[in-house]
């Protein structure tokens, strides 16, 4: 097969197309190929990760529609924010953040494992207090309304 230009490769002899199809057929080295549905069961399923996009102390996060049979397995990175940054056999890890001074993005990502492959799913966060000096809001009947913001207490007063 590699002795033709490219643009003749339309024509193979029996024996050669007999040994591809001997690919795919049981017992075949290819054949989770054809009998593999794991794919069509994630895109059919759609796995989502569901919680809150900033992480403050602890939240809940959850790999949903996960297929039957698969396992699961998560990281979460950078470690240094998170207070676990590993695990495996649970779509609802124990995500906090590693400390009351943790604070930037992470990334949750939740690897499922079927018997003919993997398929991986992530989520971004920011862990920790956002560390906002202003905040600006839009007004219907005026110019925005900027508002400064003590991170610290959570408050806020009108700037001048």
């Amino acid at each position: 097969m590699d002795y033709t230009d490219d643009a003749c490769m339309n024509i193979f002899t029996e024996g050669q197309s007999t040994r591809m199809q001997a690919l795919f057929a049981a017992q075949g080295i290819r054949e989770s190929f054809v009998t593999c549905d794991f794919i069509a069961q994630v895109c059919g399923l759609q796995p989502t990760v569901s919680g809150p996009d900033l992480l403050c102390s602890a939240s809940a996060y959850t790999l949903q529609n996960v297929p039957a049979g698969s396992t699961v397995t998560w990281t979460a990175s950078p470690a240094h924010l998170f207070s676990h940054s590993s695990g495996q056999g649970n779509t609802t890890p124990p995500i906090s953040s590693a400390s009351s001074s943790a604070r930037g993005m992470g990334t949750l990502t939740f690897s499922v494992t079927g018997e003919c492959g993997e398929a991986t799913f992530a989520k971004e966060v920011f862990v920790g207090t956002p560390n906002a000096a202003l905040i600006v809001t839009a007004s219907h009947w005026g110019p925005p309304i900027v508002r400064e913001i003590d991170p610290s207490t959570t408050t806020y007063a009108e700037a001048t």
